[in-house]
């Protein structure tokens, strides 16, 4: 059998910290694909249970998507004619959606995935290091510093409760430069 339309499948990322606007940009690019004809299947991990089914952005932007418990069942959810498939917080997958994300890729599904690439403290956060690697775009944006009115170009995301936990939701953060990341 030969394929009559070409395969067009790559991996596009966006990253960087809390605030800097991930997530309006992945609805940015999701709500062009849809003005476009395109097919488009968004998700979200179920440990992000904010906002139910919907993907939303701190700028009030939103669209509906599927909660996912991990990789395996994003995949099986994945429909044949689907053109774009788009992932939010996507540092919250298991291992496994690189080669899931590979895998879409190479069978013609243009990827979409949107996450932070540094946790809390600073360190590159899961998968998200590997998934900068095999996409082909990557978008890295930063947000502005609010320690203190330094204004600066914020690529961090402060933790400012006391939780440890490196996996987890609904702490409050603010964005911070290298130099004023982890004052309190």
């Amino acid at each position: 059998m030969h394929e009559t339309v070409p395969i067009r499948g790559h991996i596009e990322g966006i990253c960087g910290c809390m605030f800097c606007g991930k997530t309006t940009e992945l609805l940015r690019r999701i709500e062009r694909a849809r003005i476009a004809g395109l097919k488009v299947q968004l998700f979200k991990p179920l440990l992000d249970d904010r906002d139910g089914n919907e993907i939303v952005a701190r700028n009030g932007g939103c669209l509906p998507c599927s909660l996912v418990k991990n990789t395996a069942e994003l995949f099986n959810r994945i429909e044949n004619d689907t053109d774009i498939v788009g992932l939010d917080e996507v540092q919250f997958f298991d291992p496994a959606i690189v080669a899931a994300c590979n895998e879409m890729a190479n069978g013609g599904i243009r990827v979409i995935w949107s996450g932070l690439d540094l946790d809390f403290r600073g360190m590159p956060f899961a998968s998200v290091p590997a998934l900068l690697a095999i996409s082909e775009y990557v978008t890295k944006l930063s947000a502005i510093c609010t320690y203190e009115g330094c204004g600066g170009s914020a690529s961090r995301s402060q933790r400012l409760d006391s939780s440890k936990e490196l996996l987890s939701v609904g702490h409050y953060y603010a964005a911070r430069c290298r130099h004023h990341h982890n004052i309190k």
